[in-house]
């Protein structure tokens, strides 16, 4: 890999990120956008002080289209050499003026800016030194697609982030470089560990938006399965904020109670319970500033729709039960009734089993809290 760039372009592009990051709320009244300007000139400066890419000294590379149908299309390449390198930094810059852009709602400006950092990669897109990069502009334009109610265009950028996921565990597997490491002299470039958690979080997000994206399009099976593999990767990565987890857990019990799927929707009750717990007490991070359990309004509403979402199972788990025992199993004859009941019961149970250890969250001690709330309601359910 060439050097890191010069100490002047380090050193802006760090301010640019340090302004990225500061909140709506702590700028101007009349300036809410003070701090995200202040970043895109800086941006604008790095761009600037790295040159043209290699392709503007000749003629701009063509975009293939929102996503990429053929991953295997132009067989990607290592980023190699001081032209690849520029390239590669300049995507950078172009990723987060992208991302400036549509933060001020310039959607169409922060649009072409994502698009040129796609062209500029495409060639290395499943490199080391690039794919973190790319799946994190294609999630951007996804998301950006999807405001703007263009559903099937959102999903070809999602969708071919996923697919380009996939291909780079299996044919590399080894943890990428993060985006800001190319501004970074090579003595504070971060562990393996780091970049493995970090491009493991690129890869949740863009889980996550797939589940919102299939929900919109009314495929609720894809959709639940998205959002349960979103939760229970949260929970592997210790990435989650515990009330936001805790509601969109109880949100997908829903989905399970209406398909009458009483286990699922039980688990994640107890585990929307047990996360909802820990609301206030994990300290404040980058992505969590503030904790959630300072606002206690909010706190109280929330607890209340995860109350609301118990009552709901309940209320159906009983329907249910009252509809079985109305049905004509073995006719008259009680006896035939009680072993084809009992019979039923040990299929349901043995299928349970099985549908449990997929739908399982947390491991360890957080797993063991899930299924002793299970095993409480249980009982009060089924008690007198």
């Amino acid at each position: 890999m060439a050097n890191a760039p010069g100490p002047e372009i380090r050193e802006k592009f760090q301010a640019a990120l340090a302004l990225s990051r500061v909140e709506l709320h702590k700028n101007p009244e009349k300036e809410p956008y003070k701090s995200k300007y202040g970043a895109r000139a800086l941006l604008e400066e790095v761009r600037a002080l790295l040159g043209p890419a290699p392709e503007d000294e000749d003629e701009p590379a063509a975009d293939d289209g929102p996503g990429d149908q053929a991953l295997g299309a132009g067989e990607p390449r290592e980023a190699e050499g001081p032209g690849a390198q520029r390239a590669l930094r300049l995507a950078v810059v172009e990723f987060h003026l992208g991302v400036n852009h549509i933060d001020t709602e310039e959607l169409s400006a922060g649009e072409e800016h994502l698009v040129r950092c796609l062209s500029l990669l495409r060639p290395y897109r499943l490199s080391l030194g690039c794919v973190s990069l790319y799946i994190q502009a294609q999630n951007n334009l996804g998301i950006l697609w999807s405001e703007r109610e263009e559903i099937e265009t959102a999903r070809t950028y999602l969708e071919s982030s996923e697919a380009l996921y996939s291909q780079y565990m299996k044919e590399i597997g080894s943890p990428p470089l993060d985006p800001t490491e190319h501004f970074l002299p090579e003595e504070e470039k971060l562990t393996e560990q780091e970049r493995s958690k970090r491009f493991e979080k690129v890869y949740t997000h863009n889980l996550y938006y797939l589940a919102q994206v299939y929900q919109h399009m009314e495929m609720f099976e894809k959709a639940a399965h998205y959002c349960h593999s979103t939760l229970k990767r949260q929970l592997e990565h210790n990435a989650y904020h515990p009330m936001e987890w805790a509601i969109n857990a109880a949100t997908l019990s829903q989905f399970y109670i209406n398909k009458l799927c009483f286990m699922e929707a039980r688990h994640c009750l107890s585990a929307a319970n047990v996360i909802f717990g820990q609301t206030g007490k994990i300290p404040a991070t980058e992505d969590t500033p503030e904790v959630e359990g300072d606002v206690p309004e909010l706190y109280h509403q929330r607890k209340g729709e995860i109350a609301r979402c118990w009552i709901k199972y309940c209320l159906t788990l009983m329907q249910n039960a009252q509809l079985s025992m109305q049905d004509n199993i073995g006719e008259l004859d009680l006896d035939k009734q009680s072993e084809l009941r009992a019979l039923r019961k040990k299929e349901l149970d043995e299928e349970e089993s099985v549908r449990k250890r997929a739908v399982q969250f947390g491991t360890g001690e957080l797993c063991d809290a899930i299924s002793a709330v299970e095993e409480k309601n249980c009982a009060c359910l089924f008690s007198g």
